[in-house]
């Protein structure tokens, strides 16, 4: 397969917020990789953040991003379980008993969202996720063991902490390129980096926007 081009954007929220309105902008729902892979402790990943575009390498139908969407929306977008997150960051006036209830509707509310995600998929596409969060999770041990001395001695020093990180994420997409070149197709490779191009374009509107508002250059 053609050696997959991975186009680096820079994870700021703004970028990511921007990417979102570029693809309904487009008639493409912005679906996140929050929804398919996993962080350590199970945590959702977006997965985009750290390799732009990966998600559309699932090559989801139109009917499966509504799906999906209808399925956040009686889920983690419903305005009880949104309320209940705020709750959670409420300030000390919350009872810890309110608290425990409120990550109660929130955790009930991920997992729901989680199995009607997982009905919506075809057994192709839960292969590929399985696929692609291996070649992740792959990539970030080659890339802690790579830098290893420079994370360490980067703590407690912001600059080289920001430095080292950033070369860390470079090194973790560099080899997330190479381990999925045998992996996904080259449709698959082009849908990735014209999703990826997607973000990129958010950055600079994003950015565009941010100096417009603070008067930058």
């Amino acid at each position: 397969m053609n050696r997959i081009t991975v186009i680096v954007v820079p994870v700021v929220c703004l970028v990511l917020a921007g990417a979102a309105q570029a693809q309904k902008a487009k008639g493409d729902p912005a679906i996140g990789g929050e929804l398919f892979f996993f962080a350590k402790g199970s945590q959702p990943l977006a997965l985009e953040r750290v390799y732009p575009g990966i998600t559309a390498a699932l090559m989801l139908t139109a009917e499966q991003k509504e799906a999906i969407m209808e399925a956040q929306r009686q889920t983690v977008f419903h305005p009880d379980v949104r309320a209940a997150m705020q709750l959670g960051k409420s300030g000390p006036d919350v009872t810890e008993a309110q608290r425990e209830e409120a990550r109660k509707t929130v955790a009930d509310a991920r997992q729901r969202l989680r199995a009607a995600v997982d009905e919506v998929l075809t057994p192709a596409q839960k292969a590929l996720i399985a696929a692609i969060q291996k070649a992740y999770e792959e990539s970030q041990r080659a890339a802690m063991e790579a830098l290893g001395d420079d994370l360490k001695a980067a703590k407690g020093n912001p600059d080289r902490s920001t430095q080292v990180g950033q070369r860390f994420n470079e090194l973790v997409r560099e080899e997330m390129s190479r381990r999925l070149e045998n992996v996904l197709t080259a449709e698959q490779q082009a849908a990735v980096q014209r999703a990826a191009l997607v973000q990129l374009e958010a950055e600079e509107m994003a950015r565009n926007s941010k100096k417009s508002k603070g008067g930058g250059i």
